[in-house]
């Protein structure tokens, strides 16, 4: 039956997701799923978190009675974006699920946005669980994404909802003091545009060009101080946490710790396998070789312990085609 769909085939989904992003040959990745159903229109739902707080989400569902296997992914960057939506008929035609949520604080979900407001977490094990419990899930429940969206899939891992059974960090960034907006301790000059441009509930374009407009003002506002002006002196809303950035600099500050989830601590209440998957030219490249080998040594259970990993000449702009791999490195069961 195909309810007993295993969901790390979820990986070697991967390849057809992400075909069309390279010009060369595809390798040979042996069997993949057939593309079997139809796609039911999107359904929007709020889903309440477990301090009342409603997360927006989009349901693709294939065209079957079954219950079937889901896949997650968490973004602050529109659910409804075509750069997460353009992939999700390929695996829906072959029977998953598919739920793209809004982030606690961005578009159509409600709540405070903080980029790394511990809650994240919390958000993430509420929804997995919520999935697992709707009748057209198995309750079986897989995550999926890249860049931020490998961030919330360790958040959530590290809270071992029963029903997650596998993730697919893609780039994932490491903790926050080893990448952005910290790099060993340094801050980062992309991370401060990208704070000004993830200010407000929606992006806060200033102009033409990379970032919004912001890229092109990075020399400039990396040279002025106080960097916390910066906001304002950019037109973007004032918000507290990028004031805490600036402030709390160090990594063992409480706000920074209630996000971290690479300790040894952190790890041992992973219990999932993880496919982690990134470029060597990729600006979230330390994080994936940073969780496979964390996960090996620190694992909470033996499938945590054997993660796989794919590295390729990618950048940030084709890490999506990195998937194009994933297969050809994650047994099929």
């Amino acid at each position: 039956m195909f309810m007993k769909t295993s969901l790390p085939l979820l990986a070697s989904l991967l390849l057809s997701a992400a075909a069309g992003s390279l010009e060369a040959q595809a390798p040979a990745a042996g069997p993949i799923s057939p593309e079997r159903f139809g796609v039911r229109p999107a359904r929007t739902c709020k889903v309440p978190m477990r301090d009342g707080v409603e997360i927006a989400v989009d349901v693709y569902l294939p065209e079957t009675a079954d219950p079937v296997p889901a896949i997650l992914t968490q973004t602050p960057y529109d659910r409804a974006s075509g750069a997460w939506t353009g992939r999700t008929p390929r695996f829906v035609k072959r029977g998953y699920a598919y739920v793209l949520s809004d982030v606690r604080g961005r578009y159509a979900s409600g709540g405070d946005w903080d980029p790394f407001g511990a809650w994240h977490k919390t958000d993430g094990y509420d929804l997995v669980e919520w999935i697992a419990k709707q009748p057209w899930c198995s309750g079986t429940v897989g995550t999926l994404g890249l860049s931020y969206m490998g961030w919330t899939q360790w958040w959530t891992a590290t809270q071992a909802p029963p029903s997650l059974k596998v993730i697919v960090p893609e780039v994932a960034p490491p903790d926050q003091f080893q990448n952005a907006p910290y790099q060993h301790g340094v801050g980062v000059s992309w991370a401060i545009d990208w704070a000004s441009m993830m200010a407000g509930r929606r992006f806060q374009p200033i102009g033409p060009g990379p970032r919004y407009g912001f890229f092109a003002h990075r020399d400039e506002d990396m040279r002025t101080v106080p960097l916390v002006s910066l906001n304002g002196r950019r037109g973007s809303p004032k918000t507290e946490w990028f004031d805490r950035w600036i402030r709390d600099n160090l990594s063992t500050a409480p706000y920074w710790q209630g996000i971290a989830y690479q300790r040894p601590e952190d790890r041992a209440k992973v219990v999932v396998p993880s496919l982690n998957v990134t470029g060597w030219f990729d600006a979230d490249y330390p994080g994936a070789p940073m969780n496979y080998l964390g996960m090996k040594r620190h694992g909470g259970s033996e499938a945590a312990r054997r993660p796989a990993l794919v590295i390729g000449p990618w950048s940030t702009s084709s890490t999506a085609a990195a998937s194009f791999w994933a297969s050809i490195t994650v047994p099929r069961r």
